[in-house]
């Protein structure tokens, strides 16, 4: 495992990126977190992990490729403009549900976004 601080821009703190060797871990690690985040009024900050100073949340993803970043936040917009309730990535995937129940749709390519939004208006 390897742990370190992303670049730092315009004097503030970087994220801190951990390397998990295993697919495994990481995976267990992150549904944990989530998991965490759903049983609580909190969510995960710095106070639950003891760090003194003012309490901040601690954000927990996965790292995507620039490609990846930019599908994941066309998603995001996506979703919010159709009333989509969730928007994840899933093992670098970016996935989408309409609702609690709906099926999961996987988003591979902007023309995935594009399909969706004509099969909405026909």
């Amino acid at each position: 495992m390897d742990i370190y601080r992303s670049n730092v821009k315009n004097d503030s703190i970087g994220s801190i990126i951990v390397e998990i060797s295993s697919k495994l871990q990481k995976d267990n690690f992150i549904r944990s977190v989530k998991n965490f985040n759903k049983g609580q009024s909190e969510r995960l900050n710095t106070s639950h992990i003891k760090i003194n100073g003012p309490i901040k949340q601690i954000f927990v993803s996965e790292c995507l490729t620039k490609k990846g970043k930019r599908l994941f936040y066309m998603a995001r917009e996506f979703a919010k403009e159709n009333q989509y309730k969730f928007c994840w990535t899933l093992n670098g995937r970016v996935m989408l549900r309409k609702n609690e129940g709906a099926p999961m749709i996987r988003v591979d390519d902007e023309k995935d976004l594009t399909k969706l939004s004509q099969s909405k208006n026909n």
